[in-house]
């Protein structure tokens, strides 16, 4: 994230806090590329943590990557997908 982010951090789990959650989810995308080659493929890394709105901590953390096949078949934003739904089910313990 460019910029201040802590500060747009701070003011979404303010936002969540005003609605009267308990939970607030966040997250942030390490790395978003293609590995470079003749066999290009495109590389996801996230990380995901839940905090605590009353406590502000963060109660669950989840880290994961991914890297695809050919191009053509499997982009970031699918392999982005995958692992924010593989992260969800780890938090949800499923």
């Amino acid at each position: 994230m460019g910029g201040d982010w802590k500060k747009r951090y701070e003011e979404a789990l303010r936002s969540a806090h005003n609605t009267g959650a308990n939970y607030a989810l966040s997250g942030s995308v390490d790395e978003w590329n293609y590995q470079a080659g003749i066999n290009a493929k495109p590389v996801v890394s996230m990380a995901l943590w839940i905090v605590d709105l009353h406590s502000n901590k963060v109660i669950w953390r989840g880290v994961a990557s991914a890297s695809g096949g050919e191009i053509s078949q499997t982009g970031t934003s699918n392999l982005a997908q995958r692992i924010i739904s593989r992260l969800i089910d780890r938090a949800l313990d499923r």
